[in-house]
């Protein structure tokens, strides 16, 4: 596997990052200290899914047969199956990004190549899942395989399968991966040269499309489920989604503030502490994935701006990145969550194309906001937390 020129003192602080999960158990000794939000609410209920699943038990398993079918043996050898796999699945996600890297003949100096690193491994979202079935690890090394195997390598075969197990894991992100691969190869020309103007044609679309109109025509046969599932969210009077105004506004206008919202929103309105004023980390780890989000996606429009400048395949994958934000933005129920596949990608544009002064000064910049404006109370409702050991099932 290619190897990024890293820091030796990165390879430590990876060691020492690990503890957190090995510890994650004892909330009462993190609550003492004021840290809370120490599990994912959906890594939780998938496990307790693989335990009804692995039991012979009913249940709708459509949305999750990826994931239970991925970490079904962790029912029997234990968390620890869950631990060694997504450490190898993080390890596979590095090695497609390093070969893809190595294709584009990017040179990254040992600095940013170590704040790359940093930024991805300290991600508090992924770290507390690592000992959890969950969607966003499988994710990161589908989507970074997606990009090797459609972009790089050409190969058809695994790209459809990188995509349907895609699909498998989260079907709402494996119809984001077969969207783009059909415009890279049906309009791979146009991006290379346009690809500003192609993402404005596919904005104007989308923003007069609504996916509740999708979803009357019955397009998809069996699999409309899924966008019948996703605007059911929205009509359910016991859904928080059914009072939203964005809902009752005309799609030409809520469509631009839902792209905002992906965009900034995270980053913009913190999660840094829950109601009883301790850090909630699962809050930070999103966060951190919205700072890689706002800053990728301003590198890419930079890089974009000016396509006959950069490798064709660069533009794809910055295209790619801008196709997946607007596919999320059209959906009644979405977070800026489900773009953390992209985050190796994400983090590495502002790095690699922003020089690392520069870069420093504009996340410290958006680091301080962020705190001043959590602490003047415009960040996002968050609820306590899990505060107790949660749910074994092995």
């Amino acid at each position: 596997m290619p190897k990024l020129p890293l820091n030796k003192f990165a390879y430590i602080l990876f060691l020492g990052v690990l503890a957190l999960p090995l510890v994650q158990y004892h909330v009462s000794a993190f609550g003492y200290i004021g840290i809370g939000g120490l599990f994912v609410n959906d890594s939780l209920g998938m496990a307790s899914n693989l335990y009804i699943f692995a039991k012979g038990d009913d249940l709708n398993y459509l949305g999750i047969l990826g994931v239970l079918l991925l970490y079904y043996p962790s029912h029997y050898i234990g968390n620890i199956f869950n631990f060694v796999l997504n450490i190898g699945l993080l390890l596979l996600s590095a090695n497609f990004f390093l070969k893809t890297l190595a294709h584009l003949r990017v040179v990254i100096s040992p600095v940013k190549s170590t704040t790359l690193f940093l930024f991805v491994v300290f991600n508090f979202y992924l770290l507390l899942v690592l000992f959890y079935p969950n969607k966003e690890i499988p994710l990161i090394a589908l989507t970074n395989a997606f990009f090797y195997y459609a972009i790089v390598k050409r190969n058809p075969a695994l790209t459809l399968g990188s995509i349907f197990f895609s699909f498998l894991i989260r079907d709402g992100h494996g119809i984001i991966l077969a969207s783009t691969y059909l415009v890279i190869f049906f309009s791979k020309t146009i991006v290379h040269k346009s690809p500003i103007r192609m993402l404005f044609v596919i904005y104007c679309v989308f923003s007069i499309v609504s996916i509740k109109f999708v979803a009357s025509l019955d397009l998809f046969g069996e699999y409309n489920y899924i966008l019948n599932r996703n605007v059911y969210l929205v009509e359910d009077v016991d859904s928080a989604l059914s009072n939203s105004i964005l809902n009752s506004l005309p799609s030409y206008i809520s469509f631009p503030i839902k792209i905002f919202n992906h965009f900034a929103g995270s980053v913009l309105r913190p999660q840094f502490f829950d109601l009883n004023d301790r850090l909630y980390l699962h809050g930070i780890g999103l966060w951190q994935n919205g700072l890689a989000i706002f800053l990728g996606i301003i590198a890419g429009f930079r890089v974009l701006l000016k396509p006959s400048k950069y490798d064709p395949k660069v533009i794809l994958l910055i295209f790619s990145l801008f196709l997946a934000l607007l596919i999320v933005s059209v959906g009644s129920y979405t977070q800026a969550r489900y773009l953390m596949p992209y985050i190796f990608w994400l983090a590495f544009f502002p790095i690699f194309f922003f020089r690392i002064n520069s870069l420093f000064i504009f996340a410290l910049g958006l680091i301080l906001s962020s705190i001043l404006l959590s602490f003047a109370g415009y960040g996002s409702q968050i609820p306590l937390g899990i505060d107790v050991s949660p749910f074994s099932y092995f």
